[in-house]
């Protein structure tokens, strides 16, 4: 517990670090698809925002906090990585993407993810909106 509240304080702090320095991160409209055992879900659209001070190669998508980003390459105007994650239920997810950047501000990819026994495909485009403060909610 004394780790977690560790963590949180220097989390707080480094984002208040960083808008006292006049750092900020970059606001994304991520729009997915995602298909499934011949099954296609409608579109979704998000807002998200890139932490201030975060890893540049870090690609501008949603993830939540059971998952890891890991294997990030970037060659030209096309970034790959992996990602894995720990399922509240037990059930892992793993898989691979990959994102073609048409140029500094908007984006288009691909990601395979398994779970149990199961490919799920996501189709990914990404716009940049302009900056944030890191006090959004992603």
């Amino acid at each position: 517990m004394k780790n977690m509240c560790a963590l949180l304080l220097l989390s707080c702090a480094g984002t208040q670090l960083a808008l006292a320095q006049g750092i900020e991160g970059e606001k994304w409209k991520v729009t997915n698809t995602m298909q499934m055992g011949g099954m296609s879900m409608p579109g979704q659209t998000s807002e998200i925002c890139k932490q201030p001070g975060a890893d540049a190669q870090q690609p501008p998508i949603r993830t939540d906090d059971s998952c890891q980003i890991y294997d990030m390459n970037r060659s030209g105007n096309v970034q790959s990585f992996k990602m894995r994650c720990d399922g509240e239920d037990g059930n892992k997810v793993e898989g691979s993407a990959q994102l073609t950047y048409m140029g500094p501000d908007h984006y288009k990819g691909r990601m395979e993810m398994t779970t149990g026994g199961e490919t799920m495909v996501m189709n990914y485009e990404g716009k940049k909106l302009g900056q944030c403060d890191g006090t959004e909610v992603n």
